[in-house]
């Protein structure tokens, strides 16, 4: 993302969030993220691999950018979020010849944890917008999660 502007006052200035999260930018706007999906037909009996790797690039509080009109006291150990990797993984397979496919996986597979983003006196969260003390519409606050899918076909 190059720019992601965003005016917090109808009429008033816009400003370039990208990179940035907080009271005026709202939720992480990295300058990177993407995902990766690869996958493999094994030769055996319809059975397929599938890895995706999701990737969420570093951003900062906007209360620590230098324009004037952000700048306000915020929680210098969270001020900071590094890129983030979450690793998934399925697999598919029919169920012999009766029209019956069977996916699992499993997403976030390392169960790594989203970053902390505290409220409070120091609060980097406009409005309680994060729940669970996380951007929740950016990371993954499940952690790791099992899943199964059955498709049926008559």
């Amino acid at each position: 993302m190059l720019n992601f502007y965003t005016a917090p006052i109808a009429g008033g200035a816009a400003y370039n969030c990208a990179g940035y999260w907080g009271t005026t930018c709202g939720a992480p706007t990295p300058h990177w993220r993407h995902v990766l999906n690869t996958d493999w037909q094994a030769p055996w009996a319809g059975l397929d691999l599938s890895l995706r790797w999701r990737y969420i690039g570093p951003s900062q509080t906007d209360h620590a950018s230098k324009i004037r009109s952000w700048e306000r006291l915020y929680f210098q150990p969270t001020a900071h979020i590094g890129g983030y990797s979450y690793i998934d993984l399925s697999l598919s397979a029919p169920i012999a010849a009766t029209g019956i496919d069977l996916r699992v996986g499993v997403n976030n597979l390392t169960g790594k944890a989203p970053p902390i983003i505290p409220s409070g006196s120091y609060t980097e969260c406009p409005n309680s917008s994060c729940n669970d003390n996380t951007w929740v519409g950016t990371y993954d606050t499940l952690g790791r999660y099992l899943y199964a899918h059955v498709q049926v076909k008559f």
